[in-house]
């Protein structure tokens, strides 16, 4: 039996030359042909897969979000439809729903990439098969060779993201960074600093004394209200270092009642 396996645009053609490596493991007895790597250096294209379109038993049309659109694929899929039945068409949808199909792809029975599907389709190629192999053994044929597959495609998908994945923002690229968890002696020193508007470092150690916080301790603790953007340190040559809270810090603490 010869399956074409017809791709356009990446990540199908990738995905197209790992598929024909899969199926010519599981079915021994079948020849994936995938313009890629079948058209010899130097042979008009066009000519060659024309010929293969018209000789071939069955097809596997790969369909992304990528390609699922472009002209080539549906002209392929049409000579496919002159070619052969239209139940061995098969559209295998990588990324998309099978609703997702064009009218023109839909009208034939459609393949989810997924493992269950997949065993389905190869389960149904080996039956349509002129002498069909034994089907325990060709189970475990896919089953061995189902993970380097399915791996393969994955990496394809994630190489080439589609133009609404290039385009949509990070999640947080819009928003602040996540407010990060105070320890206690951090929320107490907000809180002693939205009470008392600003405090040097001896008096913010004497406002926590019955916290009982090392020097250490108060010094990460303060690092890291820095960090946040809830705490500053201001001061010049003629008054000593003291601690505010930032706009930011105010924010938090009237949020919290801790003002």
């Amino acid at each position: 039996m010869k399956i074409f396996v017809s791709w356009s645009k990446e990540p199908a053609k990738t995905i197209a030359v790992e598929l024909k490596h899969f199926l010519m493991m599981v079915l021994r007895t079948a020849n994936a042909w995938v313009s890629e790597l079948d058209i010899e250096k130097g042979k008009r294209w066009a000519p060659a897969i024309a010929q293969e379109l018209e000789s071939t038993d069955t097809g596997i049309i790969c369909v992304t979000s990528h390609n699922m659109r472009e002209p080539w694929l549906h002209f392929e899929a049409g000579a496919l439809s002159k070619s052969v039945e239209d139940s061995h068409i098969h559209p295998l949808c990588i990324g998309i729903g099978k609703n997702e199909l064009p009218s023109t792809l839909s009208q034939f029975q459609a393949t989810v990439f997924d493992q269950e599907d997949m065993l389905r389709l190869v389960i149904a190629l080996n039956a349509s098969q002129d002498k069909p192999e034994d089907e325990s053994a060709l189970r475990e044929r896919f089953v061995r060779g189902w993970a380097g597959l399915e791996k393969s495609v994955a990496d394809a998908v994630a190489k080439y993201p589609s133009e609404a994945e290039r385009t949509q923002a990070p999640a947080w690229s819009a928003k602040e960074p996540p407010i990060p968890v105070l320890a206690d002696g951090e929320v107490a020193i907000v809180k002693a600093l939205s009470q008392q508007g600003s405090l040097r470092p001896d008096q913010i150690a004497y406002e926590l004394r019955p916290l009982n916080i090392s020097n250490t301790r108060l010094s990460y603790y303060f690092d890291r209200l820095i960090a946040a953007g809830f705490v500053d340190l201001i001061g010049s040559y003629t008054d000593p270092d003291q601690f505010v809270l930032t706009a930011k810090g105010r924010a938090l603490a009237v949020e919290n009642d801790w003002a």
